[in-house]
């Protein structure tokens, strides 16, 4: 599993190789006991790291997230960082793939918690941080994925307001200098 993917480097630098090597590492303990809790309270010290490297007006693009997927959310991400200040969370969406594809140990060592839990969970934990104004992109296709569905939810109870776009609209406005 390479982390090292286009999209991090072109999002304003906000991730740095430490950071990356952070999410490597918490991909890596997978072999170890370690809690699911654990897991969690790393990766959001990594996110609010990140955050606080940005502007206090913050997007995010939020989509299907299956590995197939993630080259498009890494396009959406590049084309909304001409213009704003886009959260790049794909470290992280690796990191979830990772334990997805290690389910049954982490059902194991991590009190039957889900990958998707842990998930969700970093996502809520993330998101409490009220410093910072959210500006979410759902892209077509994320009611079918459950973990954007929970990101939605959770924008929604911030009272954020929320853009939906197609991948053709993202290229075509946000493409334009």
């Amino acid at each position: 599993m390479a982390l090292r993917h286009k999209g991090i480097f072109e999002t304003k630098n906000y991730w740095n190789d430490y950071d990356i090597q952070q999410v490597i590492g918490l991909a890596d303990l997978s072999t170890e006991k370690i809690t699911s809790e654990e897991v969690i309270r790393r990766s959001v010290v990594i996110g609010r790291r990140i955050l606080l490297k940005m502007s206090d007006d913050i997007t995010m693009v939020c989509g299907p997230s299956g590995e197939k997927d993630i080259p498009r959310i890494d396009r959406a991400i590049q084309r909304l960082s001409l213009r704003m200040s886009v959260f790049d969370q794909t470290p992280f969406e690796h990191l979830f793939h990772a334990l997805h594809a290690k389910h049954s140990l982490w059902d194991t060592l991590l009190r039957r918690k889900t990958p998707l839990s842990v998930a969700n969970q970093f996502y809520e934990e993330l998101f409490a941080d009220n410093t910072k104004h959210w500006s979410p992109y759902f892209l077509e296709g994320w009611k079918e994925d459950s973990k954007s569905v929970f990101q939605h939810e959770l924008f929604k109870k911030k009272n954020v307001t929320i853009f939906y776009r197609s991948d053709d609209l993202i290229n075509s406005i946000y493409c334009q200098q």
